[in-house]
């Protein structure tokens, strides 16, 4: 029976120490050149490997956004039992030096796979360059820093406690703490992320590189992204108005027996123009967190799901899809299946996603007063019903002044512009454009004046008319 590799009779490798200069490592060809696929400890990490600058960017990968790479460190210290990164790219200009274990050689249809001891250069800090991963390289320095000045200050606040005094539980909260530092910067020595190095990649090659994966290698989309989270309070509260809200639960009447027909497609970022579906998942995703957080960015509000409960999150998400339903007719027909998507978004500006995230902005002020984020205790969500019949009434008034009508300018039936030109005057929208598009929206603007017609309760263009002047 065969021990396995890392038995104490064979071959130990000798790179999980933070002074460690060489590692255990795979050895492959990538490319044509050599690549090296290891693992390491984040505090090799740290010690070893290139510094990442966000005010001094090289010239081989994009600029480091520092907010985010943050939040990377704090996401990993954050979820210590369910992280995940994938693994950092390395490259160098030049060849490294290895050494192969004999005996660990495979060599199967020309595929040539080593067993080596990779040896780091004293400068490899200066040689190698991070094709990938410097957010997350840059995240656990900062967050390595910071825990190791917290551990400093939590000691000589425990030795001032110990000086002064201080009571037994006093001294043990202050050790209580200084113990969780320390199991978090325990985890820099025996937590390890996977890194693959590729020698002999010089300057040219890796900016090739970096702009065939920017255009080839797309990020996950929102839709996608909304779809497959499962923690987040204002997702989960998504999910449920999606699933029992009668507007967007079930399906429509299929066109065949085998075609699925969605109220809400649960994929895409926005819904296709044909299709039955009403709205995408992702656009109530949006409009669920623009009801409890006004025009708060969500990560402006580190403890949001401390504050917030999916319970009561739904209640105002129900209050005001059950207010479209009653008070617009295009709605009403939704709900009753007698209009699908593809027809209601050539009738109407309800269909615009821009304009109802701009009719939560209103529902936020409205209907809950635009409640405070500042403090740590539960948000109230309570709904004012003054504020909801000044809301429907908003509503209703709407309903004629978001009408389509057909474009004479153009030749085809279905191209449609706003029946009201008033629109077009507070340059929300693009010139013959039926939703506020991009680069013009501006959905603070569009918001406020939403809230204001719902509390003075008629519609009045005049204040925010724009000249091409910007006055």
């Amino acid at each position: 029976m065969s021990e396995p590799i890392n038995h104490k009779k064979k071959v130990v490798l000798d790179g999980y120490k933070f002074s460690a200069r060489s590692v255990g490592a795979v050895s492959a060809r990538y490319s044509g050149r050599n690549q090296f696929l290891t693992m390491v400890t984040f505090e090799q990490v740290v010690r070893l490997f290139p510094k990442v600058d966000p005010a001094k960017p090289h010239d081989r990968n994009r600029k480091v956004d520092a907010k985010r790479a943050k939040a990377a460190g704090q996401y990993w210290l954050d979820h210590p039992n369910d992280w995940i990164f994938p693994p950092i790219i390395l490259t160098l200009d030049d060849e490294l030096s290895f050494e192969a274990f004999e005996g660990f050689d495979v060599t199967t249809s020309g595929l040539d796979l080593q067993m080596v001891r990779l040896v780091l250069p004293p400068d490899f800090e200066q040689q190698a360059f991070i094709a990938d991963g410097q957010h997350r390289t840059y995240g656990m320095n900062l967050i390595y820093v910071e825990r190791h000045a917290k551990l400093r200050e939590a000691r000589e606040e425990l030795r001032g406690a110990r000086d002064s005094g201080a009571s037994d539980n006093d001294l043990q909260r202050l050790q209580s703490v200084i113990d969780a530092i320390t199991h978090d910067i325990s985890r820099f020595e025996r937590e390890t992320i996977g890194v693959q190095i590729i020698a002999n990649a010089n300057k040219s090659l890796q900016q090739e590189w970096f702009i065939t994966m920017s255009d080839y290698q797309k990020p996950i989309g929102r839709g996608e992204s909304v779809r497959m989270d499962l923690k987040t309070n204002l997702t989960n509260a998504a999910k449920q108005i999606v699933s029992s809200h009668s507007l967007f639960a079930g399906e429509f009447p299929r066109i065949d027996a085998e075609t699925p027909n969605a109220r809400v497609d649960e994929r895409r970022d926005n819904v296709v123009r044909g299709s039955g579906a009403i709205y995408s998942l992702a656009n109530i995703r949006d409009w669920v967190a623009t009801l409890v957080l006004g025009s708060k960015s969500e990560d402006s509000v580190g403890n949001l799901d401390e504050i917030t409960s999916v319970d009561e999150i739904v209640d105002i998400a129900n209050a005001f899809f059950d207010a479209l339903v009653e008070s617009v007719p295009y709605f009403a027909q939704l709900n009753s299946a007698t209009l699908q998507g593809a027809d209601f978004r050539k009738l109407n500006g309800f269909s615009s996603p821009t304009i109802i995230r701009g009719l939560a902005l209103a529902a936020n002020a409205e209907l809950l007063g635009s409640p405070s984020m500042e403090s740590t205790d539960p948000i109230d969500l309570e709904i004012n019903d003054a504020g909801l019949a000044r809301f429907k009434k908003l509503l209703s008034s709407l309903v004629s002044e978001l009408e389509y009508m057909d474009d004479p300018a153009r030749t085809k039936p279905q191209k449609k512009k706003m029946k009201q030109d008033e629109w077009y005057a507070t340059q929300l929208f693009r010139a013959g454009a039926t939703a506020p598009q991009s680069g013009f929206q501006d959905r603070a603007r569009l918001g406020n004046m939403l809230i204001e017609w719902s509390q003075k309760g008629n519609i009045d263009f005049t204040p925010f008319v724009k000249t091409s002047g910007g006055a």
